[in-house]
């Protein structure tokens, strides 16, 4: 947990593009593709194709540079 506070430290530091995911705690179950992604949610589990998934959505759309984002997977 320190190590990713401080790597994420790093990035809001920096003068990139950037998004900050936290996911909660990993599993190896297939992904739903349903996810709830806010800057503040309670955090569950979330299979790790679900984030994988965030990620590469997160990634296509500019727009959504900028904010820290909490994911886990929604029922």
């Amino acid at each position: 947990m320190a190590a990713k506070k401080a790597a994420d430290d790093d990035i809001r530091a920096s003068d990139q593009d950037w998004t900050i995911e936290r996911p909660g705690g990993l599993t190896l179950e297939s992904g739903t593709g349903h996810v709830a992604l806010a800057e503040t949610t309670a955090l569950g589990a979330i299979p790790r194709e679900d984030v994988a998934a965030v990620i590469m959505a997160v990634f296509a759309e500019p727009e959504t540079r900028g904010p820290t984002l909490d994911l886990h997977a929604a029922t």
